[in-house]
């Protein structure tokens, strides 16, 4: 399996039991080829094992409601028998092929859980982006050079910078990708930066010069790099509550880790929406390709992207037949990480191929 496909598996185990929000929204659709029985292996996610029962293998904490064999589905070890049980008729999943109801002693193993959250997978892109305003991005201390006249370098090697020092710690050394706005009205919604090296931070002089022992890099250490300290991924929230957003939230993709324009599951996404607008870790959002306009000129259908630019800019198309395709539901996304007016979401499911620029929405 490769690392993307792993890491991807891995980050579904953010999301944790939801009760009423995420019910509404779908039905849980059980596969027809379900096995009978099955044992855990060292290495599954809950994703991979709901996988094997469900057609919606991203709603698998709806399997472990109302489930009196498994009140906290994290707590399942290697070796584990699960087995497939009606309760009203809604699928769950229990450790016990029939589910009494009757009193009875819980032992816990001493072999590691199938993990909730893969903080040792996620550091690293957690550390990797950051979002900051034009004020914090201006008070960011600036790479300055090294003593052997290095205009660019790697690790193993001593720059130094000046600003605002923090004190003594480890600095991620950044490089600013570029603003980030929002479609059609151009918004300013943050600068984003991407980390290209890690260093040790300490005061060089009695002016405030920073020194920088470079521990490793990712890319060339450049002039004009900006520091500042690595996100706390061991603050990272460990359990998220996989939930449909209460308000209305509408936006566009606009950014990807990969910086691809189109992109199917398991892509990391920014969308233009943040805490500000009500986002939170966890919400689960569908992502909605708009219909293309036709133009229909003389019975013969156009994609209005198509028409010459005189036409698109100027109008001359306004008397002609103009039809908007429907729009589509193409896939979900999953928020795992919020900034003020941003928010970063894994592509959970993917019908066809995404793209930029594509809807999200609340809307269930």
């Amino acid at each position: 399996m490769s690392t993307k496909r792993w890491s991807a598996l891995l980050l579904t185990l953010l999301f944790t039991l939801q009760t009423a929000p995420l019910v509404k929204a779908t039905e849980l659709k059980v596969r027809d080829d379900y096995p009978e029985v099955y044992v855990v292996k060292k290495g599954d996610t809950l994703w991979d094992i709901s996988e094997l029962f469900l057609a919606t293998p991203w709603l698998w904490p709806q399997l472990w409601q109302a489930n009196p064999q498994v009140d906290n589905p994290h707590l399942i070890y290697p070796g584990d028998h699960l087995y497939l049980n009606f309760i009203n008729g809604k699928p769950v999943l229990t450790k016990k092929k029939r589910i009494k109801l009757s009193p009875s002693i819980r032992a816990t193993s001493n072999a590691q859980a199938i993990p909730t959250l893969p903080l040792t997978e996620l550091k690293a892109y957690l550390k990797r982006e950051q979002i900051v305003s034009r004020d914090e991005l201006n008070g960011l201390p600036m790479v300055l050079g090294t003593n052997e006249g290095n205009k660019r370098g790697y690790a193993q090697q001593l720059w130094y910078a000046k600003g605002n020092y923090d004190g003594e710690r480890n600095y991620g050394i950044y490089r600013v990708v570029g603003p980030l706005q929002r479609p059609k009205t151009h918004e300013h919604l943050g600068i984003r930066l991407m980390l290209v090296a890690v260093a040790k931070a300490k005061v060089a002089d009695k002016e405030g010069m920073i020194a920088l022992d470079i521990e490793s890099s990712i890319q060339e250490i450049n002039q004009g790099d900006r520091i500042l300290p690595l996100y706390p991924a061991e603050q990272f929230s460990a359990v998220f509550q996989p939930s449909f957003p209460e308000q209305a939230i509408t936006g566009q993709i606009i950014a990807t880790h990969s910086d691809g324009r189109y992109f199917i599951a398991h892509e990391i996404v920014v969308i233009d929406r943040g805490a500000a607008d009500g986002v939170k870790p966890g919400h689960l959002m569908k992502v909605i390709q708009t219909g293309k306009p036709i133009v229909d000129d003389d019975n013969q259908p156009v994609y209005l992207e198509d028409t010459s630019r005189y036409d698109q800019i100027e109008g001359a198309i306004i008397n002609v037949g103009k039809t908007q395709l429907p729009d589509e539901v193409r896939g979900h996304l999953m928020v795992f990480r919020t900034f003020e007016n941003v928010s970063y979401a894994m592509i959970m499911t993917a019908e066809r191929q995404l793209s930029l620029f594509d809807t999200v929405t609340s809307a269930q």
